[in-house]
């Protein structure tokens, strides 16, 4: 598994530019959770991913660190649902 996980991470940060130079061509709406105080992923590169998809938002989720979804899934699971209701 963690071969696998190294893989999957070494695919990821070689092919970063390929991907982040398409952002700005996905018209879907995008929901990003963050938490500011994520040690992992900057709170800046969630802003920064929300200025290149031209139709997301940023929610901020305090308290949960890095793994929002494990540690505070009730707060993850309404934001998510907040968002489905905005777009009908």
């Amino acid at each position: 598994m963690w071969r696998s996980f190294l893989s999957e991470q070494r695919e990821l940060f070689d092919g970063l530019d390929r991907w982040t130079g398409r952002l700005s061509d996905i018209p879907i709406p995008a929901l990003i959770l963050a938490e500011p105080a994520d040690k992992v992923v900057p709170i800046s590169t969630s802003h920064a991913l929300c200025e290149q998809l031209p139709c997301a938002r940023i929610e901020l989720v305090n308290g949960g660190g890095h793994h929002l979804p494990r540690r505070l899934p009730g707060a993850v699971a309404a934001r998510i649902g907040e968002f489905v209701d905005s777009l009908e």
